[in-house]
């Protein structure tokens, strides 16, 4: 049941500055890095909201989505675009799962990622964490979601990360 016209106007209607600066805790938060306060300003930035909730939906930097936000866990989930921005202004390891080029066709068209295929990983990251994958020269393949903590891929066997798009390479 939708909520009423009031009340969505009410969320919706807040201030951007105010939405924005929610926003860029949540990304502090989430990749523990300030560089977005610098990219998302009021100017670049456009927000769709839920017309069922008032939550913040999808996030968009000069006409791209870069971020879906995910209620249930309050976090940001990466679009193409986002995993873009995110690995131009980070250097490796941060926030990536490097794999072995010998698998990157596959991961580029979006399989998962197994632990025996993960040569280096950042070890700050946890279970559930977005994740940019990228092959031995740092070229980002794909985005996907950590499903085993970093300690653990020399140890296990199975899928490590959850691929969410694969990015096809550019001939």
């Amino acid at each position: 049941m939708p909520l009423p016209t009031d009340r969505l106007d009410l969320d919706i209607n807040k201030s951007k500055s105010r939405i924005l600066k929610k926003i860029l805790s949540i990304l502090h938060f989430q990749f523990g890095t300030d560089i977005f306060n610098g990219i998302l300003t009021e100017s670049r930035i456009d927000i769709d909201f839920s017309r069922n909730t008032g939550n913040i939906k999808y996030i968009y930097l000069d006409s791209e989505r870069i971020f879906s936000y995910k209620p249930t866990v309050g976090l940001f989930s990466l679009s193409i675009e986002g995993a873009r921005l995110l690995h131009t202004h980070t250097t490796s390891p941060h926030h990536r799962v490097i794999i072995q080029t010998e698998v990157e066709e596959f991961i580029r068209e979006g399989k998962s990622v197994f632990a025996q295929h993960i040569v280096g990983i950042d070890e700050t990251l946890r279970i559930g964490s977005e994740v940019l994958i990228v092959n031995e020269y740092d070229q980002l393949i794909a985005i996907g979601k950590l499903n085993v903590p970093p300690t653990y891929v020399g140890l296990s066997v199975g899928q490590a990360v959850n691929v969410r798009k694969g990015i096809p390479k550019i001939t």
